[in-house]
């Protein structure tokens, strides 16, 4: 390990977030569940509100661009995507 270089040795130190051990830990579900239920309905009131202030076909192209990007960027960002080179 000695005569590695910084990044190798970083690939196998780097902690592995499949583990148990690691990541997150929950004590219990009803703080995530109360979030994804208040979540939720914040997100039907403003993509309710988005919808009605929509005037005419050019916002509807816009609104619909900027949900593609919103779609690209959960893709972009997701944890279990595997890598091109590996």
């Amino acid at each position: 390990m000695a005569n590695m270089e910084l990044q190798t040795r970083n690939q196998f130190e780097r902690v592995n977030l499949n583990d148990r051990a690691t990541g997150v830990q929950l004590r219990s579900k009803r703080g995530l569940t109360i979030y994804a239920i208040v979540s939720t309905v914040i997100l039907v009131v403003l993509g309710y509100a988005a919808i009605e202030e929509i005037s005419g076909w050019a916002g509807a192209v816009v609104f619909g661009v900027i949900l593609l990007n919103l779609v690209g960027l959960m893709i972009a960002v997701r944890p279990n995507r595997s890598s091109p080179a590996g």
